[in-house]
């Protein structure tokens, strides 16, 4: 069994039967400490959840479990607390006691909030508690995920492959557009030729007239000519 003795002497000595995984609570309480808000409330073994509450005190005299594995605390802050504290102090109220006077400027200044990373244990939903010097708090309720519990793979994997269907489906609509414009240029093309080439037949025909018209006048006024001569 190990014994973990986290906190000011007397106040908290808490046991933990690893072998059944059974806790063992000892407690001198002097108040209860307040969980209010776990943020996320899910996550994976390893992730960062921020706990919000109070009374806090500092991160070397707090302990957060889920279930019966202690999480690492890595930061327990208390923002903006001095004029709390400070007016707690002049009227004589402690952490734990009720201060009427002092209380709702505590709640509107004073921050208190602690970090901690979810420690190793099997999917599913399990409680988080903290120890500190003040005493130990409620509990609330976290879920801790699974590799099966990944909902987007499947998701992104038809997305993935649908995306693909699209760009592909666009594309092919990009290069049967293209080859109808190309066909459209060729056939305009073609058609300009064609008109172009019959312009220029139409041309050499009208041409090849004229030259006709104008060979057979100038021999018809030469026969007349030569008629002319021939009765003279």
């Amino acid at each position: 069994m190990t014994v973990l003795r986290s906190f000011a002497a007397g106040l908290l000595t808490l046991g933990l039967a690893s072998g059944c995984q059974t806790a063992v609570n000892y407690l001198s309480v002097r108040c209860e400490v307040v969980l209010d808000e776990l943020s996320p409330t899910e996550g994976y073994a390893g992730d960062p959840i921020t706990v919000l509450g109070s009374p806090f005190t500092t991160h070397y005299d707090t302990a957060v479990y889920v279930g019966t594995s202690r999480a690492t605390v890595s930061e327990v802050e208390r923002e903006d607390c001095d004029a709390c504290d400070e007016c707690r102090g002049d009227e004589g109220c402690t952490a734990c006691s009720d201060c009427d006077t002092c209380d709702l400027a505590c709640a509107q200044t004073c921050n208190q909030w602690m970090l901690f990373e979810v420690p190793e244990v099997d999917p599913g939903e399990w409680d988080v508690q903290v120890f500190n010097a003040h005493g130990q708090s409620n509990t609330l309720t976290l879920l801790v995920a699974g590799s099966d519990d990944i909902q987007d793979t499947g998701d992104s994997a038809d997305t993935s492959q649908t995306d693909s269907g699209s760009k592909d489906t666009a594309a092919k609509d990009t290069a049967e557009k293209d080859t109808a414009e190309k066909d459209t240029a060729k056939k305009d093309t073609a058609a300009k030729d064609t008109a172009a080439k019959d312009t220029a037949e139409k041309d050499t025909a009208e041409k090849d007239t004229a030259e006709k018209d104008t060979a057979e006048k100038d021999t018809a006024e030469k026969d007349t000519a030569e008629k002319d001569t021939a009765k003279k």
